[in-house]
């Protein structure tokens, strides 16, 4: 994967229009695909708002006001 950047921002959901929130995304402009397409998927992923610092940020960036601010967040422990 080459040339990405990450971003917060709402999503497409399938033939409902975009979330009604926010997501941690990422842009990505380059990328190889590994395997057969079609393919069964690759070990066990999780989503990534299962770590409880990114489930707290995302939660932050939700609220707006500089909730997602890394800075504040750290302070506070």
């Amino acid at each position: 994967m080459k040339d990405f950047r990450p971003m917060f921002a709402r999503v497409p959901n399938p033939g409902m229009g975009m979330s009604s929130s926010g997501h941690l995304v990422l842009e990505v402009c380059t990328f190889n695909v590994l395997g057969s397409t079609g393919a069964s998927m690759l070990g066990s992923p999780k989503g990534i708002e299962t770590g409880s610092d990114i489930y707290l940020w995302v939660q932050g960036l939700r609220e707006g006001n500089g909730g997602g601010c890394v800075d504040q967040l750290l302070v506070g422990r």
